[in-house]
């Protein structure tokens, strides 16, 4: 039971990581696609 309660937690860490990164991945990538139309 425990072992499943820490799993759960790194499982719903890494989902927050993997958001802030996808968002972070997001502004960079629409940074240089305006430049990129100029």
């Amino acid at each position: 039971m425990i072992t499943l309660m820490i799993l759960t937690i790194i499982a719903k860490l890494a989902v927050k990581l993997l958001n802030k990164n996808r968002v972070i991945l997001i502004i960079i990538m629409k940074k240089n696609w305006i430049p990129a139309r100029k």
